[in-house]
């Protein structure tokens, strides 16, 4: 039982932290080291008394920011918004393109109803010489 407090904790961890990188994933394999060192030596645990000893999720981040260089985190926010910012221009363009796109094969459609199909028959006749 204690393994699934221990992991949903590092997840509500994890998911708090507003970016991911190594030194983040350094820190939760430490956090999980001593998470699973503490429950190593609590069998019956819960997810209480893991908040009174390590804290809650958001002020083991809040700690965790504390401790790391303020330039670290400002590039990796810088990146993170840079690739939001890809992201939201690449989809727009995808939006414009499949509009332009439907647009003109609507045009080939109303083109092709215009258009009138005729059916010509042709009969061509072979006579045999004697």
């Amino acid at each position: 039982m204690e393994k699934r407090v221990e992991k949903q904790y590092i997840k509500k961890v994890r998911q708090s932290l507003p970016v991911y990188g190594c030194k983040e994933k350094k820190y939760i394999k430490k956090l999980e080291a001593h998470l699973q060192d503490y429950c190593n030596e609590y069998p019956d645990i819960t997810e209480e008394d893991i908040v009174k000893e390590f804290g809650t999720p958001m002020s083991v981040v809040s700690d965790y920011f504390c401790e790391i260089d303020e330039d670290y985190l400002f590039r990796k926010l810088k990146i993170r918004n840079h690739v939001r910012a890809s992201i939201f221009v690449i989809t727009i363009c995808l939006i414009f393109l499949n509009i332009f796109c439907s647009y003109l094969f609507y045009q080939e459609y109303l083109e092709t109803r215009r258009t009138n199909i005729t059916k010509e028959e042709t009969i061509t006749i072979i006579e045999e010489e004697k």
